[in-house]
């Protein structure tokens, strides 16, 4: 199973096999590098951002795993915290 990135999509989780969302059409692979494996927390509406277990499928040790925190929201305040937190982590 792996996730749509598109927070306005109706059904995130899709099969594995396919390129592209089943229901919203967007891309399933990230920057042609990133797939979604799994919400690491509840993906609510009213959550400003999404953070995602994903698999980095052009490492060359194979696929290795990592975090990815979506940011749902396109304000100044939200994205003045997120990239405050980037810069922290």
């Amino acid at each position: 199973m792996i996730y749509c990135i598109n927070p306005e999509c109706n059904q995130r989780e899709n099969p594995a096999s396919i390129q592209t969302c089943q229901a919203c059409g967007t891309d399933l692979l990230i920057y042609r590098r990133y797939r979604l494996i799994k919400p690491l927390r509840s993906l609510k509406p009213q959550n400003y951002t999404d953070v995602f277990e994903v698999t980095d499928v052009e490492s060359s040790d194979g696929e290795i795993r990592k975090v990815l925190k979506v940011l749902k929201v396109n304000s100044p305040q939200f994205v003045k915290m997120f990239l405050r937190e980037a810069f922290t982590l």
